[in-house]
């Protein structure tokens, strides 16, 4: 892959452009995957250059190919396209950055150890489900990446790192069918960042899962449409605030969703790139503006993410992604704050409500703000406690009104990997409990 300087010396031959920069990045992924009867390896790499040029208008272009006359080439093409295209395209202000960093690694995947892993992971899943007929699925990706960035007006970054997560698929056949669960934990690192997790705590809870989905009765098609008092596990108030980042997003914020808000004094939405450890975390972004915490919703509060391309001056871009496209802006590891609330006192406050575990399905609808969020299993809350398991359920409910409606928040976060548009993220949030959320019959 080129270093910096090399990059240096093709920026140097740009003319007659307003702004151009160089992109490169290189990546080498190790994938191991466990069925229940077979191993399968595999190790892929790949490079890219990308070239963006600002002048009439804004132009990319970018390779795989790393000879000298590619990158020339892509460059060319870069600039011819800046130069022959009219726009209104601009780049907001930056401090230039210079630059390197390197996200530590303790322990890089062993093929050989990672299988003795793998194996142990399976043999307890398959002894926790008993006589259940299964089918276990367990994919291990380690992934090194290394970047670069110059700029026409001084950028001069490279950051290097790797992400490794595991992530277990379970299905299993009962009398009312076949159901299906997963868990997905990793983070920035080698090994350690799987190896430190309560390997344990999450096989007894997927297993635990499943067995309560077999038993679960309909949801009644009577109460569908009904609002409901509900309560979110971490990983669907995790989901929840991914969905409102997304429409946080500035090329898909849509102003009337978010007018007039009225925002609990305990809510508050981060998006955060400097996690240490962070599945989504980073320095630089994709246009070289360094990373920062941002809140994206607090009482009488809402900011959105940006790029360079879509701040104007006053807001903070930081949020780009994309070398081979236009850079959009993206969300990093996004949370919602933890407060002081234990789901025991959750419970005490609910008379009758729905406890909605884990995700099958969480979408938004980008101009309405319609969430539609489907968990892997629910339970019916009678007289403060959680009682028998509900299948066939989804929350349906505008953003407006579940954000406004959230009146207890909880204690303790995990941050879950995800990808959002292809790219690396993490989502996360305590237990939640929303006052009046609509539900609806599913089929799933």
């Amino acid at each position: 892959m080129l270093d910096n300087d090399s990059i240096m010396k093709y920026l140097a031959k740009v003319r007659g452009v307003k702004y151009a920069d160089i992109r490169t990045l290189g990546k080498n992924c190790i994938e191991v995957k466990l069925s229940n009867d077979y191993f399968q390896v595999s190790d892929n790499e790949d490079q890219i250059i990308g070239c963006r040029a600002l002048d009439k208008g804004y132009g990319i272009a970018s390779t795989n190919k790393m000879g000298e006359k590619h990158i020339e080439d892509t460059i060319g093409q870069a600039i011819d396209h800046a130069t022959s295209i009219s726009g209104n395209a601009s780049l907001v202000g930056v401090r230039p950055e210079h630059g390197s960093y390197e996200h530590p690694v303790r322990k890089k995947l062993n093929a050989a150890d990672a299988q003795d892993f793998m194996m142990r992971v399976r043999d307890m899943m398959k002894e926790k489900l008993g006589s259940l007929t299964n089918r276990v699925e367990i994919v291990l990706s380690y992934t090194e990446f290394g970047t670069g960035l110059v700029t026409s007006e001084g950028t001069d970054v490279r950051e290097s790192f790797s992400t490794t997560d595991l992530a277990v698929h379970l299905t299993v056949k009962t009398q009312s069918g076949v159901l299906s669960t997963k868990k997905i934990i990793g983070g920035k690192g080698g090994m350690e960042t799987i190896e430190r997790k309560d390997l344990e705590s999450m096989i007894d809870e997927l297993t635990k899962t499943i067995r309560n989905s077999a038993g679960a009765k309909q949801f009644s098609p009577l109460e569908s449409g009904k609002k409901f008092r509900i309560i979110l596990d971490s990983e669907a108030a995790g989901a929840l605030a991914r969905l409102i980042a997304y429409m946080l997003q500035a090329d898909e914020f849509k102003s009337q969703v978010f007018h007039a808000l009225s925002i609990p004094n305990e809510l508050e939405i981060i998006d955060n790139p400097s996690i240490p450890g962070a599945y989504g975390s980073f320095v630089w972004d994709d246009e070289g503006v360094r990373g920062r915490k941002k809140v994206l919703v607090s009482n009488g509060t809402v900011n959105l993410l940006h790029t360079r391309l879509t701040a104007k001056e006053g807001d903070s871009p930081g949020n780009a992604y994309g070398i081979s496209q236009v850079p959009r802006p993206s969300m990093s590891n996004v949370y919602i704050s933890t407060s002081d609330w234990h789901l025991d006192e959750m419970l005490e406050d609910t008379k009758h409500g729905i406890f909605m575990k884990g995700v099958n399905r969480a979408e938004v609808n980008p101009t309405s703000g319609i969430v539609e969020l489907e968990p892997v299993v629910a339970y019916i809350i009678e007289q403060k406690e959680i009682t028998e398991a509900i299948k066939n359920i989804k929350l349906i409910d505008s953003v407006r009104n579940l954000m406004q409606k959230i009146d207890a928040i909880g204690k303790l976060i995990s941050l879950i990997p995800n990808t959002e548009k292809g790219f690396r993220t993490s989502e996360g949030a305590p237990y939640i409990r929303i006052d009046g959320a609509r539900c609806a019959y599913s089929v799933m």
